[in-house]
């Protein structure tokens, strides 16, 4: 998985922070498409490989905070309360 550099991860923490939705959102779809995959017939492959990004990108919201509270980046603005 593509792992952000510290200026990505402080972006994308401040947009989970701002829009907690965000990983409502990529959780339902992830959620979805684990349901659908019992049924499907053909690029069964493809389905897992969706479901497994899909986790990839909610543990990285998910840790983006931890993350970024554990190795503040030199000259951050991002506070942590």
């Amino acid at each position: 998985m593509y792992r952000p550099n510290p200026e990505e991860l402080e972006q994308l923490t401040r947009a989970v922070r701002a829009n907690p939705v965000l990983l409502k959102i990529f959780t339902t779809w992830r959620q979805q498409e684990l349901e659908k995959l019992p049924n499907k017939l053909e690029y069964v492959q493809m389905a897992q490989g969706r479901c497994l990004a899909l986790q990839d990108v909610i543990r990285l919201l998910e840790g983006a905070p931890e993350r970024l509270a554990a190795e503040p980046i030199p000259g951050s603005r991002v506070t942590h309360t």
